[in-house]
Order: C-alpha cells, then structure tokens, then sequence
C-alpha cells in the first residue's frame, strides 16, 4: 500500500517554502521568496515588494473566484492581465512556482501557467498548465488544458515520485499513459478530481492509480486552500489613497514619504481620517458569525513625542533644582 494511500492522514504535513514569481509586474524571470513563520521584505522603491505581495492577492483572488483577468477587486485594482504582465507584453505566459517540502513524495515543486486562450475566439485568460516537478525539476504530472475545458493529465511512469504513489512498474503503468483528465473541485489553481477519459475502459492498475494521483491532488489541493485561506492584507496606505478613503488630498512621491510614514502621521492625528480607514477596513474584512466583531480597527493612543518628553523633563528638572538641598537629601 502506498503511504498516501490514507484518507484520514493528518493534514498540513506539507510546508510551503517557496514561492516564485514571473513574468507579474516588476518580476520578468523567475524570482525565488522563501517563506518563514515571519517573512520580511525589504528592498529600495520599485525593487519588487509591492509586486510580490500582489502576486500573492493575485493567487488568493484566483483561488476563491475562478476569474484569472484580475481588474478591480477588494484587494486593489489589477487593471486586467494585459496591465500586470511584465512590461505588458503580448504572448506572456504568466508563471508562479510553490516549493513544497513534503514527507511522503520528496521535495517538490508545483509550477501555475495562466495565459490566454488562444484557441478560442474570446480568447480569455485561463490557467494553461499545472507542473509537478521533483528535485531536479523535472515533470512528473503535468496537467494542461485541452478543448473540453478540462486538463489532459499525464505523468512520467519512471519517476520515483510517481513510483511512490502506486506501487506498480513503469512498464505496466505505460499502458494507461493518457487514461486520465482532471476537473476542479475546491478552488479555481488546482484541478484535484481524477477522471477517466471519455472512450477509456478501465482497468485494475488504471483504477489504482487514479485513485493515487487524486489522493496526492487533493492532498496538495487542500494545503492550497489552508495557505491562500490564511491570506489577510490590510491594505497599503497608497492603496488607501486610491480608493479614495484619504481623497488623496495629500499624495506624495516615494522620496517624500519614505514607508507611508507621511500617513499615518495623517491618519494618528486626525480622527476623522482614521474613521474612514476603519470603515474601508470593515469592507474588507466584515462582520460574520464566525467573527461577530471587527477583525482590525486602527486605534490611535496619545504618547509624549520626544519633543514633548523634552519639555516635561526640562519642567521636572527647573522644579527639582528649586528645592531646598536638605529637602532633597543632599548634604
């Protein structure tokens, strides 16, 4: 028996290390971001961070709405594929790798192509492809759209992943190479139902290893859906700006308001702008039965600036000097 064979295996057992970005705004080949409990970003002005944060928005809108051709969402506006595409070129597949580290298939890699279909008149902006690549980066499964709207599976019966998921010889396993499509389930990046082809008789070692890969499918389907599930984002000040909860009366270049600190000196001070930001913040995040009560509020608490700590301690010091010396203890 497989070791994934177990339905009622514990979940989250695989851990995403990575995420790779390309061909998504400032990002034109591929660029690696380990991830850890806590992940900072750091870099000058357009070096990528904003990109790479939106690249993750980008995931977590396609994963719960199934619309590829981002344009305005709760999480900004994309401004549609054609704007967020790396130097807005024409014919630009756009790729995201997830790095998992896994302990019954070794380390692996799930590569997401999504482009346009170019065989339809519409030509609409689709995930073209899913890529499992082991180690060495070589396929394992691939999954690739055809015209039925659904993804031709096909795996590579000599690979030792593939050898770890049903225990079979490649040789048997060549005969049912193009038994298998793949329909979604649960989310729109990972198609994770196992079906037989239309015209394919099944047989045992083709009903084994459907019954494998979908197991393997909808495992890693299921961390997907617990990772981009996770994803909040309060939103950046500038984002703020843009949807015109600041009415941008005071926008500023980068060198001017290094880190947003121009806004949320704003926002500390005035009282009425820190209301419209909390607001915009119960659109995004609202009110439910699982959470009966607001999940973020900007609260704003008066604490002596270093200006102000300067006066004090000059009056405490002017106050002390005037004591008499045998009041203060001194001899």
């Amino acid at each position: 028996m497989s070791p994934i064979d177990d339905k009622n295996m514990p979940r989250n057992n695989a851990v995403f290390d990575k995420i790779g970005v390309e061909n998504f705004k400032a990002f034109g080949a591929l660029q690696r971001v380990r991830l850890k409990p806590i992940t900072l970003l750091y870099g000058k002005n357009s070096s990528g961070k904003s990109s790479f944060i939106q690249s993750l928005l980008y995931l977590k809108s396609v994963f719960s709405t199934g619309s590829y051709d981002l344009k305005d969402t709760r999480f900004g506006n994309f401004g549609g594929f054609d704007r967020f595409i790396y130097g807005q070129k024409k014919g630009v597949t756009l790729a995201f790798q997830i790095e998992i580290q896994d302990e019954y298939i070794p380390d692996f890699t799930v590569r997401l192509e999504i482009g346009r279909d170019t065989s339809s008149v519409s030509q609409s902006v689709k995930l073209q492809k899913v890529e499992y690549l082991d180690f060495d980066e070589e396929p394992f499964i691939t999954l690739e759209k055809n015209k039925s709207n659904r993804y031709t599976l096909k795996f590579e019966p000599s690979s030792e992943s593939v050898t770890k998921l049903v225990d079979e010889s490649g040789d048997r396993l060549s005969g049912v190479l193009d038994f298998f499509e793949c329909v979604f389930t649960d989310n729109f990046l990972m198609p994770d139902r196992v079906i037989t082809s239309l015209g394919k008789k099944p047989n045992e070692v083709s009903e084994k290893l459907r019954e494998e890969i979908e197991t393997f499918l909808g495992r890693i389907s299921a961390e997907f859906t617990s990772f981009f599930s996770n994803i909040s984002y309060l939103c950046g000040n500038r984002a703020v700006v843009d949807k015109g909860v600041l009415d941008g009366s005071f926008s500023l270049s980068d060198e001017e308001d290094s880190g947003g600190l121009y806004y949320w000196e704003q926002i500390r001070r005035n009282s009425d702008l820190r209301n419209k930001v909390n607001e915009y913040l119960a659109l995004l995040f609202p009110v439910s039965i699982e959470s009966p009560t607001a999940r973020y509020e900007i609260v704003a608490e008066e604490l002596y600036t270093f200006e102000a700590a300067s006066e004090v301690a000059g009056d405490v010091r002017q106050f002390f000097d005037e004591v008499p010396s045998e009041i203060r203890g001194e001899a």
